[in-house]
């Protein structure tokens, strides 16, 4: 009777291990999304074997690399699946990274100058990636602005010493 018993909880342990285990490869695979991802480099110098490379940051530690052939056109295309959205980067070398904000259902379209990714990457369809560029875009001008006024300055102060020297 009490070994009855034990076998018959064992089994409705088992399967409610069973149960949980199929509804969350179902929640997965109802909120997992394919990403689209389509490019083109401008100024791009084809060789026999470029590829671009597109960084998947989902774990710091465990990174995703993808990678794509490059047409002689300088076109490229990556498709993968996912869930959540991740902060991502592609590059032509590892010095020259245009950041990505990607999420599941996103179908991007990319165009950058292959000899300065992370300067002239432009992107439509990604809502995160189109406000982080713009954001980045402002602070540089307003970085390259302050810089000009810090020159300005200097040659106005230096004027005022010569001024006073004589």
């Amino acid at each position: 009777m009490i070994l009855l018993y034990l076998s018959t909880a064992k089994f409705f342990y088992m399967k409610r291990i069973i149960t949980f285990s199929l509804l969350l490869l179902i929640a997965q695979s109802i909120f997992a999304q394919e990403v689209k991802i389509t490019g083109k480099l401008i100024k791009y110098q084809a060789t026999d074997n470029d590829s671009i490379t597109l960084q998947i940051n989902s774990s710091p530690q465990n990174p995703i690399i993808l990678k794509s052939a490059i047409s002689k056109k300088g076109e490229f295309s990556f498709k993968y699946t996912e869930i959540s959205t991740n902060y991502c980067e592609l590059y032509l070398t590892p010095n020259d990274k245009a950041p990505l904000f990607l999420s599941s259902g996103d179908n991007v379209t990319i165009s950058a100058e292959a000899n300065s990714m992370s300067q002239t990457t432009s992107v439509k369809g990604s809502m995160q990636t189109e406000a982080f560029l713009r954001n980045i875009r402002t602070i540089t001008s307003y970085q390259t602005e302050i810089e000009n006024q810090k020159k300005i300055f200097e040659y106005k102060s230096d004027s005022i010493e010569k001024a006073k020297q004589h």
